[in-house]
C-alpha cells in the first residue's frame, strides 16, 4: 500500500504542474440526417492504468484504474489539505504569539493549535456534502474549471457588460487559440417553442454575449445544451465536459426528445457564449477580473437544478457565484462587496435582458417579429404627419432634461444621457443637433492668443465639456 500511496503523490504533482493525465471519452456523433455534427477537437486519450503487485503473492496483480472525476476529486482532496494545513499553521503561529507573554508557552503549542483548528477549516473549505468540493486553481485554464466573476479590479462590470458581474462560467473547450464556456446563473423565464416536438417548450438561459439573445436575423444564435444523462445514445451525441457532465447541440436535444430517450427538463439551454482569444483570459486574471476555480459536477448540477426550479430572473444567480465563493474560502470578500452599485447595476440588466415582456422585465423583444411592434399603423402615420406639420422652429434654444423617472431608461445604454440637460442648437427636417451641458471634464484646449495692447503672444487653456456622443471632423 506504501508504494501505492507514493506512486498516486508522484503523479498528482505531475498533474499539478499542469501536465494533465486525465482521461478524455471519445465521442462517436449521429449520421447528420439523425442530428447535427458533433465533434471533439481532442484526440481520444485511454485511461491511466496503474498496476501494484503484491509482495506476498508475486502473481496476484492488483490494477487500479482512475477515471477523470477520480484524479479530479484527488487532486482537490491534495489542494485543500495543503491550504487547510498551511491556515491551521499560521492560526496556531499567531496564538503562540498571542499567549506566550512568558516564553513558555511554546511548551504547549499543541494545545494552541487545537483549540481553532475547526474554525481555520470552515474557512478554507465549505462541505455540502461528503462528494462535493471546490478550490482556487489559480491560473489554471482548463476544461471544465468554472471562472467566477472577479470582484477586486480597477474597474468592475457595474457600467458595462454586466452579465459579466459575479457571474459563474463553465469552460466547455480551452485551447491555445480559444476558450469558450457558458454562464451558468443566468437563467430566463423565456420559453422557446419546439418546431420538432409539437406542444414542448424549453426553457433558456443566457449563455453569453457571443451569437446570442442579441444575435442578427441573418445568423442563429448559438444553443448549447448541458446535461447529465448517462444513456447510451445521449452520450454518443454528446461531448463530456467533465464527469457527469456533457453538452449537445439544439437539435440533437430535439432528437433525443424525439426519440423517447429524454426529456425537456433533461437539458439546460444556453443562448450565446463568452470567448477569449489567445492570451486574453490568462491576461484577464492577472488583472483579477477572474477566479479559476475547480470543482466537482454534483456542485454545478444541484445548482443549476435549484435555478431551474423557477428561480426569478432578477436575481441574477448571485446566490451560486456566492456559494462558489465560500466554497474555496473567499466568504469574506465576497460578504463584503454584497448590495454595492454592480450588484444593482446587474440587477438592472437582468430585469431588462432575462425577464420576459409578459412577467414586465424586457427580454424577448429581439425574437419577435418587427411588424408586431406596430399595433396601430394609423395612429403612427397620423402622428407623423403632426410632426411634419408642426413648427420645427420652435424649439431652437429650449432645454431638455433627461427623464427623471423611478427607473431611468438611461442606466445601461446611453449613461451620458442620466440626468443630463441638453441645449437644441439646431432642429431640421433630417435631424436635430444639441449639446450637453452639465458633463465638465478635466481636459482642457491650449490655443495661442495675442494680446491687442501688447502684442505679446501667450498661451490660453479653454476648459472642455463632454457635448454628446458625435464629434465634428
Amino acid at each position: 500500500m506504501k508504494l501505492l500511496l507514493s506512486s498516486l503523490m508522484l503523479i498528482a504533482v505531475v498533474h499539478l504542474a499542469g501536465l494533465s493525465v486525465t482521461g478524455i471519452r471519445t465521442v462517436a456523433a449521429f449520421s447528420p440526417v439523425a442530428f447535427p455534427s458533433t465533434k471533439s477537437k481532442h484526440a481520444p486519450i485511454q485511461p491511466l492504468v496503474l498496476s501494484m503487485a503484491r509482495k506476498e503473492d508475486e502473481e496476484d496483480d492488483e490494477a487500479l484504474a482512475l477515471t477523470d472525476d477520480d484524479w479530479r476529486a484527488f487532486r482537490a482532496k491534495l489542494v485543500m489539505g495543503e491550504k487547510a494545513s498551511a491556515a491551521a499553521n499560521e492560526k496556531s503561529a499567531e496564538a503562540d504569539m498571542d499567549g506566550d507573554l512568558d516564553g513558555i508557552g511554546s511548551l504547549f503549542s499543541e494545545d494552541f493549535a487545537s483549540e481553532d483548528t475547526s474554525s481555520v477549516l470552515d474557512e478554507v473549505l465549505t462541505p455540502l456534502d461528503p462528494s462535493q468540493w471546490a478550490y482556487d486553481s489559480g491560473d489554471i485554464i482548463e476544461q471544465g474549471a468554472v471562472i467566477l466573476g472577479g470582484i477586486e479590479q480597477d474597474f468592475g462590470f457595474g457600467l458595462r457588460q454586466q452579465y459579466f458581474h459575479k457571474a459563474t462560467i463553465l469552460v466547455l473547450d480551452h485551447g491555445p487559440t480559444f476558450t469558450k464556456g457558458v454562464i451558468l446563473n443566468r437563467p430566463t423565464d423565456i420559453m422557446l417553442e419546439d418546431d420538432v416536438n409539437p406542444g414542448k417548450k424549453w426553457r433558456l438561459w443566457y449563455g453569453g454575449d457571443v451569437e446570442g439573445f442579441a444575435q442578427s436575423s441573418l445568423r442563429l444564435p448559438d444553443i448549447t445544451c448541458v446535461h447529465s444523462l448517462t444513456n447510451e445514445v445521449a452520450t454518443k451525441a454528446s461531448i463530456p465536459i467533465i464527469n457527469g457532465i456533457q453538452w449537445t447541440t439544439f437539435g440533437n436535444a430535439q432528437q433525443l426528445v424525439k426519440k423517447g430517450v429524454a426529456d425537456v427538463k433533461d437539458f439546460w439551454v444556453f443562448v450565446g457564449y463568452a470567448g477569449w482569444g489567445p492570451g486574453q483570459l490568462a491576461g484577464e486574471l492577472t488583472r483579477k477580473s477572474w477566479y479559476m476555480v475547480a470543482t466537482d459536477s454534483q456542485t454545478l448540477l444541484k445548482e443549476l437544478a435549484r435555478l431551474g426550479e423557477g428561480a426569478d430572473p432578477r436575481d441574477a444567480g448571485l446566490d451560486t457565484w456566492s456559494l462558489l465563493m465560500k466554497m474555496i474560502g473567499r466568504k469574506k470578500t465576497a460578504d463584503e462587496n454584497t448590495g454595492g452599485f454592480d450588484d444593482l447595476m446587474l440587477k438592472e440588466w437582468s430585469f431588462k435582458h432575462l425577464l420576459s415582456e409578459a412577467a414586465g422585465g424586457g427580454a424577448g423583444r429581439q425574437l419577435r417579429d418587427p411588424q408586431d411592434f406596430n399595433k396601430n399603423p394609423e395612429l403612427i402615420e397620423s402622428l407623423l404627419r403632426r410632426a411634419a406639420e408642426a413648427n420645427r422652429d420652435s424649439v431652437v434654444g429650449t432645454f431638455l432634461r433627461a427623464s427623471c423617472a423611478d427607473r431611468s431608461p438611461f442606466l445601461l445604454e446611453n449613461q451620458d444621457f442620466h440626468k443630463s440637460v441638453v441645449l437644441i442648437l439646431s432642429d431640421e427636417e433630417a435631424g436635430s443637433v444639441g449639446v450637453i451641458l452639465n458633463r465638465p471634464s478635466t481636459k482642457g484646449l491650449e490655443i495661442k492668443v495675442t494680446d491687442p495692447g501688447t502684442g505679446a503672444k501667450k498661451a490660453v487653456m479653454i476648459p472642455m465639456r463632454y457635448g454628446g456622443q458625435y464629434a465634428v471632423k
